[in-house]
């Protein structure tokens, strides 16, 4: 099924097959280093010595010495004009290529809706037909916070959300959520997780054994 932003999944009935929900960014696609370029050719990042060894936080304004609407601003006109150049992350297609046939399988980014065209056609340049459906929980304008994506893991009745973030996975993890803290990058390198539904992933290969393993412990089709 292509993806649609429109349609809602229902929850998942007992039985059926599992469901799991990938983060875009550093996920399924790289962006923080890509985007990293054309910020320094920019007007706000010239001169500047900055790589990515520096990204141990995501906080863009930190890192870029620019306002929170400043990053917002320039990350949304970076992302519109290049985002379709962007690599896949190593393993991402082939992995999730094979789950498909036994999960269903959805994306949950905390993207922008102001990106929503560009983000629906990067996953399905990438992807094509993979995704069930992309739910997109950033705000318009950098003061207005992403939604939660265990709220919306609830309420689409996800069983597994797979994320870089480490705040995310211990949330997930914590609304009863299997979470996968995904990677081994600047930002969540050093995150130590307790929860016994939070685990580290390094790759899409762990990701894929995983995913299987729940599938034979929870008895999902």
């Amino acid at each position: 099924m292509s993806v649609n932003p429109f349609i809602r999944p229902p929850a998942r009935p007992l039985g059926r097959r599992m469901r799991v929900a990938y983060d875009k960014d550093e996920v399924l696609v790289l962006q923080n280093e890509p985007v990293l370029p054309y910020f320094l050719e920019s007007k706000w990042g010239r001169g500047k010595l900055l790589t990515i060894e520096h990204y141990t936080h995501t906080r863009l304004h930190d890192l870029w010495g620019v306002s929170e609407q400043d990053a917002f601003d320039i990350t949304c006109e970076i992302i519109t004009e290049h985002a379709l150049e962007f690599p896949v992350v190593e393993h991402a297609q082939e992995t999730i290529g094979r789950l498909r046939q036994s999960v269903d399988l959805f994306v949950v980014t905390s993207v922008s809706t102001l990106l929503e065209a560009i983000t629906l056609a990067q996953v399905e340049l990438n992807f094509p037909g993979m995704f069930q459906h992309v739910e997109l929980t950033g705000g318009i304008a950098a003061n207005i916070p992403p939604i939660p994506k265990w709220k919306i893991c609830k309420q689409y009745g996800y069983d597994v959300m797979v994320d870089d973030n480490g705040s995310t996975t211990t949330s997930c993890a914590d609304h009863g959520i299997y979470a996968f803290l995904f990677g081994d990058y600047g930002w969540n390198r050093d995150v130590r997780l307790s929860h016994p539904k939070a685990l580290r992933t390094l790759d899409h290969l762990e990701v894929e054994a995983q995913i299987n393993r729940l599938r034979v412990e929870l008895g999902a089709d």
